[in-house]
């Protein structure tokens, strides 16, 4: 616990809800194939401390090897999204949603992982808004037993057309009034992004109170951000605009995955889990 700077209010959730997860996850895994367990939780929900917590107690309690990704590293350069901004709709420029990950990369890396070779995991520099150079991505030795692969939109389904046509917030309105983003978007995901999803032996979601508390999160997580060379921390005013590029699927996941998920660990408004679900 020390050593991974976690408070001491993190046991809880180790004792309780995690070491079972590792448990269940090393009953499943069947030998000489690769489990991959997906998280999805919404920006600031604690899903990239906890997947590093789980591949600590998979190895150390179950001693199974792991390989974490996150879709965070698989995003487009600030280049690749110009691109897309210019050709298809200016709110591409920012990353985050469908669209602005290279999809095809992160195939590579989960196929690589699931065969058993050596790869270097992508990694991605938030605060300068660009992959990371090739030549520090770490390598991952393989053969590997589990992979946990973990992000905000992994796992969610494309949303019905006609839910599209009404815009939900200011962003929408105002950027988007002919529905072009968001059906790009949609597209997306109902597309290669459910590749990404094809070879999950089981999906965790982690469900929030609501959006008001994955606001004041992606607020904690971004002041903890080290700036970048080319960028720096987003004031109050700017991060709310980031977060309403998140809001449609964030809550679409939260009415869907919480039902198509195979294990449900519900968060209170301090991140504490409260109930877990399995199927």
């Amino acid at each position: 616990m020390r050593n991974e700077h976690l408070p001491e209010a993190y046991l809880e959730l180790i004792n309780s809800y995690l070491l079972p997860l590792a448990d269940w996850i090393a009953v499943r895994k069947q030998p000489g194939k690769a489990f991959t367990l997906g998280v999805n939780g919404a920006q600031g929900s604690g899903k990239s401390t906890m997947t590093e917590v789980l591949s600590l107690l998979l190895q150390y309690r179950c001693g199974l090897t792991t390989a974490r990704l996150s879709i965070d590293d698989l995003y487009l350069n600030q280049q690749q999204r110009s691109l897309l901004a210019k050709d298809i709709h200016p709110l591409l420029k920012t990353r985050g949603v469908p669209g602005t990950h290279d999809v095809q990369l992160g195939l590579d890396t989960l196929a690589a992982l699931k065969q058993g070779r050596s790869v270097k995991l992508p990694r991605f520099d938030k605060g300068d808004d660009n992959p990371l150079p090739e030549s520090v991505w770490p390598r991952c030795q393989g053969p590997v037993d589990i992979i946990l692969f973990e992000g905000w939109c992994l796992g969610i389904t494309s949303q019905p057309e006609v839910m599209l046509s009404e815009h939900i917030n200011e962003l929408e309105a105002n950027e988007d009034p002919d529905c072009v983003w968001r059906t790009y978007v949609n597209e997306q995901l109902k597309g290669q992004y459910q590749l990404l999803c094809r070879d999950l032996d089981a999906l965790l979601f982690l469900q929030t109170p609501g959006l008001d508390a994955v606001r004041r999160w992606r607020g904690e997580q971004e002041a903890r951000l080290k700036p970048g060379k080319s960028t720096a921390r987003m004031n109050s005013r700017q991060l709310m605009r980031f977060i309403l590029h998140f809001e449609r699927l964030t809550g679409w996941a939260g009415q869907t995955l919480v039902h198509n998920a195979d294990i449900v660990f519900a968060l209170d408004e301090k991140h504490a889990v409260i109930n877990a679900h399995y199927r």
